[in-house]
């Protein structure tokens, strides 16, 4: 029903109407996110960020031996696992960090396959409801979400995320994110859409250009929102815009960026343009390990959202200073457990902070994220990601998308069914209702060619900037 409303509905709404629609739906995720738990979890992570090193270490041994014995005795999946390894309810009561290696780690592709089925607890809590992930690399997955999972991931990320960065979840916010928002092919503005229950303005990532930047910073203006979070590259697009056409900086008091790397050269350009410190956050749809940076510059790994391993090629543990692969094991969402999830990301961890009136969580060098290309199209819009084009989309396994010129583009496809002709088609129509009618090759593939680190760029394109 909520699809049906969202596709064949609100499309044809004029735009008062849609920002009302975007306002009930924007109340009913308030409720959801912030009601219930939310407080007393609240208080709970903040009470904790000045444990010490081994504190942390006692608080999550024992958050993870309660972790284990839930998913041995409610999850299917689990229980099996455990008992293909002989790990028993003995075991599990004396288990300790060290030990988490006994575990099989947890693939995308057995997420995709048992996600939905017995990868969820045999009765999970009140109000659980499948949200699919807009897989950075085209690896959707669906991830059951209940009230009390919602409400204690949302209280970690307002104490970790918005609070160090000086803003909390009362304040005013813009928001330029992957929904789609804005219908039309070619689409007329505005490009934003303004969600009144949580005083927030979203703006549309599909049609940033110079030509069209006028409409959001004259959105920003009017709206004057307290702080900015969203797509790091699309956020940077728009901070450059501004730059380039020597318009006034718009003071926020802060800009969070995520899903996408943040660099320095990126946080410069960001922080000119709006006045203000920028923040990096990483974490996902899966609600298994949260990073995020703190106002002394660093950044740190909360301890309490999940367990990260970083491992090397031959999965062991690399030293600090040292790239690996992060490994997650959420401490949050019992409904569907994540136990030593290859989640895909890489990161470089350091030693954590030893001083008594230092934050003692473990902290991060950087984030090894995406470093895609710009894709530019014919109308001089510029798009920074692909992240929910296939979303909503099944059989998806990976997807490289590589733009031979501005109306052209080849897609690497791998499908769970060769030759899924449905898929394809979903493919297309899920392209040209964001970018026009561009044309598309599909080149289906066994395995995307990874780089030396293992990942691959989901985006490439071949078009100069100079040539929109």
């Amino acid at each position: 029903m909520e699809s049906f409303l969202q596709n064949k509905i609100y499309p044809h709404l004029p735009v008062a109407l849609q920002n009302l629609a975007f306002s009930v739906y924007g109340y009913a995720w308030k409720h959801r996110r912030f009601g219930g738990d939310f407080i007393d979890e609240l208080k709970g992570f903040e009470s904790r960020e000045r444990f010490t090193v081994e504190q942390w270490y006692e608080f999550q041994q024992m958050e993870l031996r309660k972790l284990l014995l839930h998913a041995h005795k409610n999850v299917a999946y689990y229980t099996e696992v455990f008992r293909s390894i002989g790990l028993t309810e003995y075991d599990i009561a004396k288990f300790e960090l060290k030990d988490l290696p006994k575990i099989p780690m947890l693939s995308k592709d057995t997420l995709r396959k048992y996600g939905t089925t017995t990868l969820v607890a045999k009765s999970p809590s009140k109000g659980h409801k499948f949200f699919t992930s807009s897989g950075s690399t085209g690896t959707p997955v669906k991830i059951l979400f209940s009230y009390k999972t919602d409400q204690k991931w949302q209280a970690a990320y307002e104490r970790r995320c918005r609070n160090w960065a000086g803003v909390n979840r009362n304040d005013s916010r813009a928001m330029i994110g992957g929904r789609k928002i804005v219908f039309g092919n070619p689409a007329k503005p505005p490009f934003h859409r303004v969600n009144f229950a949580e005083n927030q303005i979203y703006l549309s990532i599909y049609h940033l250009s110079k030509q069209n930047f006028k409409w959001y910073y004259h959105a920003l203006k009017e709206h004057a929102p307290v702080y900015l979070v969203g797509y790091s590259a699309s956020i940077s697009l728009l901070a450059r815009n501004m730059l380039d056409l020597g318009l006034p900086p718009i003071k926020l008091k802060a800009v969070i960026g995520s899903s996408e790397k943040l660099t320095d050269s990126m946080k410069a350009v960001i922080s000119k343009a709006f006045d203000c410190p920028v923040y990096d956050s990483w974490s996902g749809i899966e609600a298994c390990a949260l990073v995020t940076e703190h106002r002394d510059g660093n950044l740190y790994e909360s301890p309490d959202a999940g367990i990260i391993e970083f491992l090397d090629r031959h999965h062991k543990p690399v030293d600090y200073g040292t790239e690996g692969e992060m490994i997650c094991t959420g401490l949050i969402n019992y409904d569907q457990p994540l136990i030593r999830y290859r989640i895909g990301d890489l990161a470089v961890p350091l030693a954590p902070n030893t001083g008594m009136n230092e934050i003692q969580m473990p902290k991060i060098k950087e984030i090894v994220g995406r470093t895609d290309d710009i894709i530019t199209l014919r109308d001089g819009r510029q798009l920074s990601s692909f992240n929910r084009f296939f979303a909503e989309i099944d059989g998806i396994k990976e997807v490289q998308v590589i733009q031979i010129d501005l109306d052209h583009f080849q897609l690497n496809l791998v499908t769970e069914v060769n030759g899924d002709k449905e898929v394809k088609e979903k493919v297309l129509a899920s392209i040209q209702s964001r970018l026009g009618k561009v044309h598309v090759d599909f080149r289906e593939l066994p395995e995307i060619k990874r780089m030396a680190n293992g990942k691959f760029r989901a985006v490439i394109s071949h078009v100069k900037r100079n040539e929109s």
